[in-house]
């Protein structure tokens, strides 16, 4: 009987064994998003092949204010803050995005400069996709292209009803304020 051996990463075998274990967790938490909801298993794991991998350390800057949109991200660890400049310059934090919430999926369809920046708030592990693989995933597989795009229209029409619902109750504020100020000025006189 030959002796027990170590094994190292170095072996063949066991080298992809982390990069399993991270394929899987992609899979489950890709699966697990309503934007990829119309995607079966074997079309996520096709997608899982063409996203990118990125860790950052706390206060690493993931996403610079203003800058091109090139993709989105998905956070599959960590929390990543979401900062705007003050008036002062000094960065402001708005939010605190988590693990499973997306990041910049309106950027796979507009490279618009982006409003706001992005700060890793401590370790975190991002999955990134970007308008290039959206492209090229069109190029070679239209259905799964599609199945992409349409989850990402309704996502964008449900923000434009949000957007517009709240521009009106503004208006209608604004309206309000005016007839105050108004009422407020002829009583004065």
């Amino acid at each position: 009987m030959e002796p027990f051996m170590a094994v190292s990463a170095k072996d063949f075998e066991w080298s992809n064994l982390d990069q399993d274990h991270q394929i899987r967790s992609v899979l489950d938490l890709f699966s697990e998003l309503p934007f990829f909801e119309l995607l079966t298993y074997s079309e996520l794991d096709k997608l899982e092949h063409i996203v990118h991998i990125r860790t950052f350390g706390p206060g690493e800057t993931v996403i610079r204010a203003q800058a091109p949109r090139l993709g989105m991200y998905v956070i599959q660890s960590g929390a990543v803050h979401v900062v705007r400049r003050g008036r002062d310059e000094d960065s402001i934090i708005v939010g605190t995005l988590l693990p499973g919430e997306l990041i910049g999926e309106f950027s796979l369809l507009d490279s618009s400069p982006r409003s706001s920046g992005m700060v890793a708030a401590e370790f975190s592990t991002l999955i990134g996709f970007f308008q290039p693989d959206l492209m090229s995933l069109i190029d070679t597989d239209p259905n799964i292209g599609f199945k992409i795009l349409m989850p990402l229209t309704q996502i964008m029409a449900q923000q434009h009803r949000r957007d517009m619902q709240d521009l009106r109750s503004l208006r209608r504020q604004l309206q309000e304020y005016d007839k105050t100020q108004n009422t407020i000025s002829t009583a004065e006189q």
